[in-house]
């Protein structure tokens, strides 16, 4: 919990969400905006997120999942998460987030509220959702990193991989 309270991307979500409807001449016109919005972006990172999930534990030698899958978090007090579930958990929430965004977009456009708190409820979700994309792709570039080492660790110890640059 005290993640998820201490989160960054929660932070600029309220604050962007506060400014917006603080700022905005017509809340009726920001809504229908954000609607529009969500309807076109909230599938597609839905799309993008369950296929890099299934990517990231499809991909990878064994010798590389065993390390991710053993390797702990140093700034995780919480013995038992690994690297791996440090990054399934990371898109866990982004899907989670996106479709509770979605679901909400949704139910704003039947119920057609004018409440100023559940504009405010709907805005930060939309924005918290496309944000937590930022911290996704920030996973996934330091897997990528952490892939690139290891095999490039295997190169140096004799890899026959080694020689397919060169040519015959």
């Amino acid at each position: 919990m005290y993640s998820f309270l201490s989160s960054p991307y929660l932070h600029i979500a309220l604050l962007l969400s506060l400014l917006i409807l603080s700022f905005s001449n017509s809340n009726e016109k920001t809504m229908e905006t954000l609607i529009k919005a969500g309807f076109i972006l909230l599938p597609c990172s839905l799309g993008f997120s369950t296929t890099g999930i299934s990517i990231f534990i499809s991909s990878g030698d064994e010798k590389f999942k065993k390390k991710i899958c053993s390797q702990k978090l140093e700034k995780d007090n919480n013995e038992n998460n690994s690297v791996f579930l440090s990054v399934v958990a990371t898109f866990v929430h982004y899907i989670i987030v996106n479709m509770l965004a979605l679901l909400n977009i949704i139910c704003f456009r039947i119920i057609e509220s004018t409440s100023l708190i559940y504009s405010f409820i709907t805005l930060f979700l939309f924005i918290y959702a496309i944000l937590l994309g930022f911290a996704t792709l920030f996973s996934l570039q330091t897997i990528a990193r952490w892939n690139d080492w290891h095999y490039a660790s295997l190169n140096e110890q004799g890899n026959p991989c080694n020689n397919l640059d060169k040519k015959p």
